[in-house]
């Protein structure tokens, strides 16, 4: 987890910069809440996903994914609830110390994928699983619901375990009763 400095220091750091950059329309509030005098140095990025690591979505498998370096403690309760709930025909697997490439590939077999974003900004992971065809259910760090409003998204509110399980649950249910298939490109 990064440091938060004290406030002077934050202050005389951003009062120093010629621009400030800001990946999300929360992020931008923030900076603008805590220093209003430098709206006029705020301009907008935006990330790209390298569309030149994409593949056709071909059979995905009954796989759920998430990654646990963001918010472990959410990670397990969320795969302690689950217990014994999943069929057998579905596991979970783990995304970690993998490449960007390997990260795509995973996405691409699976079928469901748990967000444990945090106040990070504009999250990559969700909008990569979502644009590998994959349900991403769970937290939006904020500034992702910049984007949690398209039908691939299912959002939970960051600490509550037992909709985070209950909505996983729900969409397992529904792939493998055939009312919701891979989901193509956003």
């Amino acid at each position: 987890m990064a440091k938060i400095v004290s406030f002077d220091e934050l202050k005389n750091a951003y009062g120093r910069a010629e621009i400030v950059i800001g990946n999300s329309n929360d992020t931008i509030d923030n900076i603008n809440i805590i220093f209003p005098e430098l709206s006029e140095k705020i301009i907008r990025s935006y990330f790209v996903i390298n569309k030149a690591k994409y593949q056709p979505i071909k059979e995905k498998k009954n796989l759920i994914t998430y990654m646990p370096r963001k918010l472990g403690k959410h990670s397990a309760l969320v795969l302690l609830f689950l217990g014994d709930k999943l069929p057998s025909n579905w596991s979970i697997k783990a995304i970690d110390g993998v490449t960007e490439q390997e990260v795509y590939n995973i996405f691409y077999e699976s079928k469901i994928f748990l967000s444990f974003s945090e106040f990070e900004g504009l999250a990559m992971p969700p909008a990569m699983a979502a644009m590998s065809g994959n349900r991403v259910i769970g937290y939006t760090g904020e500034a992702n619901k910049e984007y949690f409003h398209l039908p691939c998204f299912e959002e939970v509110y960051c600490g509550d375990i037992k909709d985070f399980v209950r909505k996983t649950l729900a969409a397992v249910e529904r792939f493998d009763a055939g009312k919701e298939l891979s989901l193509i490109h956003i």
